[in-house]
C-alpha cells in the first residue's frame, strides 16, 4: 500500500489525506509499461485502507458496494493528490480524489465489517 501519505485534517465525519503517487510503486510495472497509469483497483485499495485507518481502526473492513463511480483522469507517476473521505453513516462514505489541477475520481461506497 502507499506509504507516503499525510493526514491533513480529521473530524468524526471527514478526513483529508495528502499523498504522492510514487513512480516506483510496483503497480506501475504491469499496467501500460510505456505509459504508466496507476490502476483503478490500486486507488480503491488505498481508499479502503484509509477508511479503515481513519474511521474503523478497531475493525477489519471491506468495500462491499460502489456507486456513482467516476474515474475522470488518470493517476500518473509523481502526481501529488488530495483524498477527501466523508462519512455519511457507519457504512456509507463519499470519496473524492484531486490533483492540484483536476478531479481524478469520485465515488460513494458501502463497507462491511469482518
Amino acid at each position: 500500500m502507499m506509504k507516503n501519505w499525510i493526514l491533513v485534517n480529521k473530524t468524526e465525519t471527514e478526513c483529508v489525506i495528502n499523498f504522492e503517487v510514487l513512480e516506483n510503486d510496483d503497480f506501475f510495472n504491469g499496467h501500460f509499461p510505456m505509459h504508466k497509469v496507476l490502476p483503478g483497483v490500486r486507488s480503491l485499495a488505498f481508499i479502503e485502507e484509509m477508511i479503515q485507518k481513519n474511521f474503523h481502526s478497531d475493525h477489519k473492513i471491506q468495500i462491499e458496494k460502489l456507486t456513482r463511480v467516476k474515474f475522470l483522469a488518470p493517476l500518473l507517476p509523481d502526481m501529488k493528490c488530495e483524498l477527501k473521505i466523508e462519512k455519511k453513516d457507519i457504512q456509507l462514505y463519499k470519496v473524492s480524489l484531486h490533483s492540484s489541477h483536476q478531479k481524478i475520481l469520485e465515488l460513494s461506497t458501502n463497507i462491511r465489517f469482518f
